[in-house]
């Protein structure tokens, strides 16, 4: 656990250094503003001490302060106030602080504290874990790990958004697997689960870190490439097609093949709007789906095609 105490007074940090030992805790110090907020930033403690002395003014902005701060978790501030500065307490604590103890401190006071603190911090650690895992949950398709439909549609208009502020090109491919009704009456539905799962696997790997790829059926995948215009697009897909059809599928010691219709359109980022008004929001939301339609009219015309087609619907 990492202390970081705010204090321009010795005594009271020899005071505080010693108790903290005591607890197998240390913390390091610093006696501006400005170094504790560098120190903050740098160090991202669980617990900051701050010593209200006459040298440390304007405490509320500190605690304002520091509450800004990007830290790797949260930050519990305990605050040291005189007795004749009671009345600022309700203000720090609206401010951002989280406790206080009045001087004269025991050691016994500054220990149960430093506990409360701890404990508030396992609990906050906890929660915000919790939260993560409910956020994941809600995007994330549960049998692929990839985005659920969902979420995928909401990082396509984001994604749009930035192509119209960036005036770049934006681009969807749509994949479905043409012989997945065959593969479920041949080997059963557990078989083709494990080949929806190899594909989305296979597919994480082969896209580029920018890119937006989710499970938009049961069995299509969707891709959305940001700054890609319809040619390097073209050169995606077939990577996609390569990477997903080359090597052959065993599943249960079973070896098949994977038929797949792959196809793709393309948006300007001359016709998408970018501002937060309820027009605007319509309308990039007919145009994403014109895109997906698009995408979609273009992979069952692959489908129709033959083995492994790649059919532009621009």
């Amino acid at each position: 656990m990492k202390i970081h105490l705010i204090d321009s007074t010795q005594k009271l940090y020899d005071a505080i250094g010693k108790s903290l030992k005591e607890m197998d805790l240390s913390a390091t110090v610093s006696v501006t503003h400005d170094e504790a907020v560098a120190s903050i930033q740098k160090q991202s403690p669980g617990i900051v001490i701050i010593n209200m002395s006459k040298e440390l003014t304007d405490t509320e902005d500190l605690c304002r302060k520091i509450r800004k701060i990007k830290t790797e978790g949260y930050v519990y501030i305990l605050l040291i106030s005189p007795r004749e500065r009671e009345k600022e307490v309700a203000s720090l604590i609206k401010s951002g602080a989280n406790d206080y103890i009045f001087k004269p401190l025991s050691k016994d006071d500054l220990s149960m504290r430093v506990m409360i603190a701890q404990r508030t911090l396992k609990l906050e650690d906890s929660a915000s874990k919790s939260k993560k895992k409910l956020i994941r949950f809600a995007k994330e398709d549960p049998h692929t790990g990839l985005l659920n439909r969902r979420a995928l549609l909401d990082e396509a208009l984001k994604e749009m958004g930035r192509a119209s502020r960036e005036k770049k090109n934006f681009s969807a491919i749509m994949i479905g697997t043409t012989n997945f009704k065959k593969i479920v009456s041949t080997y059963g539905n557990e078989t083709a689960d494990e080949v929806l799962l190899e594909l989305s696997r296979r597919l994480k790997a082969i896209c580029r870190p920018y890119d937006v790829a989710g499970r938009y059926t049961v069995t299509d995948f969707m891709v959305f490439l940001p700054d890609t215009g319809s040619k390097n697009a073209q050169k995606v897909a077939k990577r996609i097609l390569s990477a997903m059809t080359e090597k052959p599928f065993v599943v249960k010691g079973r070896k098949m093949n994977i038929m797949l219709g792959i196809g793709l359109s393309d948006l300007s980022y001359q016709n998408v709007v970018d501002n937060n008004t309820i027009d605007a929001h319509m309308r990039n939301d007919l145009l994403l789906d014109s895109l997906v339609k698009r995408s979609e009219t273009a992979m069952e015309k692959a489908g129709k095609a033959g083995r492994n087609s790649i059919v532009i619907n621009a």
